[in-house]
């Protein structure tokens, strides 16, 4: 019960920070499972970041904590500094990814991809959530439950984090049949073309071998009728 107690989730503070902290938290997580799996440090960077912001919510959201305290500002320039490395980070992630791929070409596409569709669907699920923000909080429902209020917290930050990860999965099978369709379709060309050559080889042949021998039976007549 002391989080309930303390963290005054709907005073300015807690409200504006609490989605924050859980997307946060589960971004840090994932990265870093991600990081460890892949041997990729820019992940394992990303996840140390994302702690840091969750660190910073939490000292936010209680007001038990003295925000003007030195450990405070010192935790709050950490997260703000993490804040903006963590989309480099996210770039430079997807081109370790694709010097160390074997299919440099495939990997590229799929990682830009699902990075642009990642951000895009990052700054759509900000908008939406804004407007959900105006009709959710001025019914009395959750106004006057503080389980509710948490509640829609908690679901608020995991619905951008959905937003992001659905984003970048779609980016990258996007990315993947893209570049599959263009080789399809250049293998389906080629194979066109051999084809056609082929065709036109044998017709050739079938012509020249044609006028081959019309002027062999030109030849043989016209020396049936010298003798």
């Amino acid at each position: 019960m002391f989080f309930y107690k303390q963290v005054s989730i709907f005073s300015w503070s807690g409200q504006k920070v609490m989605p924050n902290g859980v997307s946060c938290a589960y971004f840090a997580l994932k990265n870093y499972k991600i990081g460890k799996k892949d041997s990729d440090a820019f992940r394992t960077g990303i996840a140390g970041a994302q702690t840091a912001r969750v660190v910073n919510c939490a000292a936010n959201a209680v007001p038990a904590i003295n925000s003007t305290s030195k450990p405070v500002r010192i935790v709050g320039k950490i997260a703000s500094c993490a804040k903006k490395i963590v989309y480099p980070l996210i770039i430079a992630s997807g081109a370790y990814r694709t010097f160390k791929a074997d299919d440099k070409v495939k990997t590229g596409v799929s990682q830009g991809s699902a990075i642009t569709t990642m951000f895009l669907s990052e700054q759509a699920a900000e908008r939406v959530l804004k407007i959900v923000d105006k009709k959710a909080l001025n019914t009395s429902a959750v106004k006057n439950n503080k389980y509710l209020k948490i509640g829609y917290s908690v679901l608020k930050g995991l619905s951008y984090a959905a937003a992001s990860i659905f984003g970048y999965e779609a980016g990258n099978k996007l990315g993947n049949s893209a570049v599959d369709k263009v080789r399809q379709k250049k293998e389906t060309n080629e194979a066109k073309d051999e084809i056609n050559n082929y065709m036109q080889n044998e017709v050739f042949d079938d012509i020249e071998n044609e006028l081959t021998l019309e002027q062999d039976s030109q030849y043989h007549e016209q020396n049936t009728a010298d003798l």
